[in-house]
């Protein structure tokens, strides 16, 4: 049951990142569209009080000391990266494209 029960928390939360991935090419599209920082903004604002109250609910503190651990900030600043170039990948290219490369980035990481 466990093994289904991840199978189909799996499925949903790829099908969530397929959601956000057509959201933010579809708030990119057109002459009047957004840029990567208003769409990284507009996700922060919605992102950030949700799992925060996620956090909370479960009894977990928001911020730790963790957070100011120079190897957290260090791996954070990565994700800022990461984050910015596939934002700027989805509005600047086919979204099949960023998928797809989006999907090898496991076996990148792998061989490497």
């Amino acid at each position: 049951m466990d093994n289904l029960r991840g199978a189909v928390l799996m499925v949903a939360a790829m099908a969530g990142f397929a959601l956000e991935d057509v959201f933010i090419k579809l708030a990119a599209a057109g002459g009047g569209g957004l840029g990567t920082g208003q769409i990284l903004l507009m996700i922060a604002l919605v992102g950030c009080p949700f799992f925060a109250a996620v956090a909370k609910a479960q009894g977990d503190r928001v911020i730790t000391r963790d957070a100011v651990h120079p190897a957290m900030i260090w791996r954070n600043l990565g994700e800022v990266v990461g984050t910015i170039g596939f934002t700027t990948a989805i509005t600047q290219t086919p979204l099949s494209s960023a998928s797809a490369i989006a999907q090898a980035m496991p076996l990148a990481v792998t061989f490497g």
